[in-house]
């Protein structure tokens, strides 16, 4: 009979063929598992920990060196379920020393202690709990490789140390290999879902490499919650220059959470990026897009996403470095700011920036679309535009519904259209926006450059007059409420025409 296997996979005791009577297939298949037992016995010692995931382990193991281990190992693993966090004493990395890039990472928890899939809040137990305990510029878990990874149910976070919460380096950084003597590899799309992310300077980092963030809960940043970065342009052996354009993938159901005025709850220098169906709550910015080290394509920020309290923008668009961005899409989402009642908040740009790059008479950026949006806010200062579009070839600006609510500081425009240099836009279309409120909280519908067409209905609780109309572009229609109907330049005092832009001038039909 078989009396056991041996550490080294030998069995110990008689073959199994006299003992079972089996003829030599069996032996054949046994003796692979054999071969199989020592080929991972290194790599089921390092990785005991998790071959247990619901194992009371001691908060005191060496969880640092164990978990570079298996970061290393190219072995899927588990996460321990503890009465406490898993402490890491330094930075991590899947890169073995000497290497540029290291294994797929897959990585999962049981549990984030709170929001979806959650067990026990308090204390972190009956969860998985990364304690990051120092300071650093350097991701605290750093992976890199060309194909995806899978992060699932567990959260990071910092020691109660206002040093080590301030550090810069993030929690986690997920990065394609670096270009090397010409050339660059694209890496695979990485998972992250039902991971929570707390209390560093940056808590979830991308570097050229797509991923899906799911489900997750990014909490207290201070530089940005998500930051999604490329890599500078590079020559290739002959002298070309080639510019990485990587993307993001999906961003879906997510809840980011800072203090007003925070840094970025995502700050993107990359295309071809979905975000949706995420809560954003507080922060400088709640998406803010910087082109960088190249063109960047298509960013589509909805639908349902809920943007409240930002200090500066909700979401803003500028060129990081002078790289042009193509087909940005912000349609059918939330924006609320209530926060800054009563305070003259003169660093708020708007709910949706556009703004301009540098002193060149061009846009930066092409295809911009905003519609169907909703706002509900308080004027935050005086002349408070809620949507400012300064540059954009091909821009429609549709459909959206303000309510200005009492109690600010200032009154509300509802749309800036105006570029900010000449001949930064062109091809614009304001149509059929409707801006709520009383006239003591609204200074104007519109402030709109002359090379926007307008087309505007009748609001009856905010009518367009004679005296609002602006010098837009030729082909402009809109209901004006006192316009003397037949009058050619367009006067008021009358009882309300369909008024036309031509030939530079307002006329009444």
């Amino acid at each position: 009979m078989v009396q056991g296997v041996g550490a080294n996979g030998h069995v110990s005791g008689t073959s199994s063929r006299t003992a079972l009577g089996l003829d030599g297939s069996y032996n054949r298949v046994y003796s692979q598992v054999r071969r199989d037992l020592s080929d991972i016995s290194e790599q089921v010692r390092d990785l005991r920990w998790f071959a247990a995931p619901n194992e009371n382990i001691a908060v005191s193991d060496d969880f640092t060196n164990m978990l570079e281990r298996a970061l290393r190992s190219c072995v899927p693993f588990r996460l321990p379920v503890l009465g406490g966090p898993l402490t890491l004493s330094r930075p991590v990395s899947n890169v073995p020393t000497g290497k540029t890039e290291g294994c797929a990472v897959r990585m999962e928890g049981d549990a984030t202690g709170f929001g979806t899939n959650s067990a026990v809040v308090e204390g972190g137990a009956a969860s998985n709990v990364i304690q990051v305990n120092f300071a650093s510029t350097q991701p605290a878990v750093r992976v890199v490789s060309r194909y995806p990874s899978r992060f699932v149910n567990f959260r990071m976070d910092v020691s109660n140390d206002n040093t080590m919460r301030s550090s810069a380096g993030p929690l986690l950084s997920i990065e394609a290999p670096a270009p090397s003597k010409g050339f660059y590899s694209i890496a695979g799309t990485s998972i992250v879902d039902n991971v929570s992310f707390a209390n560093r300077g940056e808590l979830l980092r991308t570097v050229a490499a797509p991923i899906h963030l799911y489900r997750s809960n990014l909490t207290a940043w201070q530089i940005a919650g998500l930051h999604l970065m490329t890599y500078p342009a590079f020559k290739d052996g002959a002298g070309n220059v080639h510019q990485i354009e990587s993307g993001t993938g999906d961003i879906a159901g997510n809840r980011f959470n800072a203090l007003p005025g925070v840094g970025a709850a995502v700050l993107s220098e990359i295309g071809y990026t979905y975000f949706h169906h995420n809560a954003v709550i507080g922060g400088a910015y709640g998406f803010q897009w910087m082109p960088k080290n190249g063109p960047a394509g298509y960013v589509d920020i909805g639908p349902a996403n809920s943007f409240e309290n930002q200090n500066t923008a909700s979401i803003s668009a500028v060129s990081g470095d002078g790289s042009s961005g193509s087909m940005l899409k912000v349609f059918d989402n939330e924006f609320s700011n209530l926060f800054y009642a009563n305070i003259r908040y003169s660093a708020f740009l708007g709910h949706i920036f556009v703004g301009h790059y540098g002193a060149a008479d061009k846009p930066w950026i092409d295809t911009v679309t905003v519609t169907d949006n909703i706002v509900r806010s308080q004027a935050l200062r005086a002349n408070y535009q809620s949507f400012t579009i300064r540059s954009g070839r091909g821009v429609l600006d549709a459909r959206n519904a303000i309510t200005v609510v009492p109690g600010g500081s200032g009154q509300m425009i509802g749309h800036s259209v105006r570029a900010g240099r000449p001949g930064e836009l062109s091809e614009v279309s304001v149509e059929d926006n409707k801006v709520w409120g009383a006239p003591a909280d609204i200074s104007g519908l519109y402030d709109l450059d002359i090379n926007v067409v307008l087309r505007h209905g009748n609001l009856p609780r905010n009518p367009l007059t004679v005296s609002k109309l602006q010098a837009v572009a030729d082909g402009s229609t809109t209901y004006v409420t006192d316009g003397t109907p037949g009058s050619s330049p367009i006067v008021g005092g009358g009882t309300g025409c369909l008024a036309i832009r031509r030939n530079g001038a307002w006329a009444c039909q």
